[in-house]
């Protein structure tokens, strides 16, 4: 058996079967206001609590740094 015969398995698989096998399932899948409301939650939970936290930041008066993660480029200032 060839060395990288393990690789090509695991290509074939994932590149292949994979997306067959959710084609197969997904044929009769109805896309309601429930199912939105499960693929929305992740966004609505960031943004709640996106604002939640910037709000305390600005109550405790915490710096922009520390109140959010977007100083990563900017921490020598």
């Amino acid at each position: 058996m060839p060395e990288n015969a393990l690789a090509t398995i695991n290509v074939i698989i994932i590149y292949i079967s994979v997306p067959a096998l959710t084609l197969l399932y997904l044929h009769d899948f109805w896309f309601g206001a429930d199912i939105l409301l499960f693929g929305l939650m992740p966004w609505l939970m960031f943004a709640l609590s996106a604002g939640f936290f910037r709000l305390i930041g600005r109550w405790l008066e915490f710096p922009h740094a520390i109140s959010r993660c977007t100083d990563i480029d900017r921490r020598n200032e």
